[in-house]
């Protein structure tokens, strides 16, 4: 088992990536972070640049873009004024065509759209439910209890994602979990599997910002980001000086 505790997400890839490389086998991960900023370090921005070359010789998609699949923070800086209904709305209407047109990855759609409007049935009938208004909804109403297993995201959609394809790409994040107590809300999000050099980067500053626009609105201070990987997968190759370099970031 890896287990990596570190204050920003950045500092947690690099441990990941030190720890995954030295390990033998396929070792379980579990990475907790304790700050949700992004954007606010010329070391973050180091990293980010000299991962989105190493992506783009690969043709990959860059660490913003995968970030934008969890959580679309330059659209939400943008829209930020017009409220959060005109933001989902707009993101469904406008982003999220885009991203399906402009990346083949995003074909079954992104994370972000199956967390504001994941596809279920409710009394026979298909409906489309807004989970992160429900989590919204149910940390800021006053007099009310709610159960812990309330503040639950589903990802996996059984009806859409049980398939016999050897290689889908989508979705790899499954739930993301939430609970609070009296040192704040803490975010858990589990992955089955999950590539540690095309995404995982991109994956943890989105879950991060999703985690800031919760806390924002429900005014509950973030306590924890826990990110649960059964199977990290180094997918592409690390040169030892790029170890020394990594190494040299924490």
């Amino acid at each position: 088992m890896i287990i990596v505790n570190e204050e920003n997400y950045w500092r947690a890839w690099c441990k990941l990536i030190l720890e995954t490389k030295s390990s033998k086998g396929d070792s379980p991960a579990i990475i907790s972070i304790s700050s949700c900023e992004t954007n606010s370090s010329e070391v973050e921005k180091e990293i980010q640049n000299y991962l989105d070359k190493k992506l783009q010789s690969k043709s990959k998609i860059s660490t913003n873009d995968v970030a934008y699949t969890i959580f679309p923070q330059q659209f939400w800086e943008l829209k930020m004024k017009e409220g959060r209904e005109v933001f989902y709305k707009e993101y469904s209407q406008k982003i999220l065509p885009r991203m399906k047109a402009r990346f083949r990855a995003n074909a079954y759609g992104t994370y972000f759209d199956r967390i504001i409007n994941f596809q279920g049935v409710k009394k026979n009938k298909i409906s489309h439910i807004n989970q992160l208004e429900h989590i919204i909804h149910c940390l800021t109403s006053s007099g009310k209890k709610r159960r812990a297993t309330a503040l639950q995201i589903a990802i996996f959609n059984p009806n859409t994602d049980h398939t016999e394809q050897p290689v889908r790409g989508f979705p790899c994040l499954q739930q993301i979990s939430l609970n609070y107590n009296l040192d704040g809300l803490t975010l858990t999000a589990l992955y089955p599997a999950q590539y540690l050099v095309a995404k995982a980067f991109g994956n943890y500053k989105g879950i991060c910002q999703l985690a800031s626009f919760i806390s924002q609105f429900c005014g509950i201070k973030i306590n924890k980001v826990n990110i649960l990987i059964t199977q990290p997968k180094l997918d592409m190759s690390i040169s030892k000086n790029e170890m020394i370099q990594i190494q040299g970031w924490i």
